[in-house]
């Protein structure tokens, strides 16, 4: 922005443009990452009750659900829940799982993404569902799967992984962030 200000003049519009463009595209990356995750939800919740969910989708989110029904179609499921609200009194958090599913036998928990690429973070966020629901139901899914949904190619990106390898990273993370939040209480020498 500075750039355009010091070489091409004082158009404050495109000043402004371009300062806040990331912010513009952000909110359109979230906007279909939400309707991608509302779509998906109606289409696992069709399938849980055996109802035909075959729909002609809204331009936006044409490609992400094509690539949802390409890795759907390439697997055999077994739909279990979507949107499920999980909660650890053990650890105190709480979440939302995109879906449990049993995949090829094996109970997994199913985190959709429609980001740029999977990062580190998710991992951590998958393995916290799993132990919330392992907690809740008192039976522990066997793997974690993170799926990315490109949102403007004919790609998909699947990831299983063991969950309990991350448990305790999260929970160092869990802690970290309420000892960043927590006052500290001061004592008189």
């Amino acid at each position: 922005a500075d750039y355009w200000k010091e070489n091409y003049g004082e158009d404050t519009d495109m000043y402004n443009g371009i300062i806040n463009a990331h912010k513009q595209i952000s909110h359109r990356a979230q906007t279909i990452g939400l309707e991608v995750h509302k779509w998906i939800e109606l289409y696992i919740k069709g399938k849980i009750i055996g109802v035909d969910t075959a729909v002609d989708y809204p331009e936006e989110v044409k490609v992400p659900m094509q690539n949802f029904h390409k890795w759907a179609d390439a697997h055999d499921i077994e739909w279990e829940s979507c949107e499920e609200k999980v909660y650890s009194r053990n650890w105190q958090y709480a979440g939302t799982v995109d879906a449990v599913a049993k995949i090829n036998g094996k109970r997994c928990v199913i985190d959709f993404k429609t980001s740029a690429k999977i990062y580190k973070e998710y991992y951590l966020q998958v393995a916290a569902y799993v132990s919330a629901i392992g907690e809740m139901r008192g039976e522990l899914p066997e793997l974690g799967v993170i799926v990315r949904l490109d949102k403007e190619e004919d790609k998909v990106q699947e990831v299983a992984f063991d969950p309990w390898q991350h448990t305790d990273v999260f929970i160092d993370a869990l802690n970290i962030k309420r000892f960043q939040s927590d006052r500290i209480k001061k004592v008189k020498l």
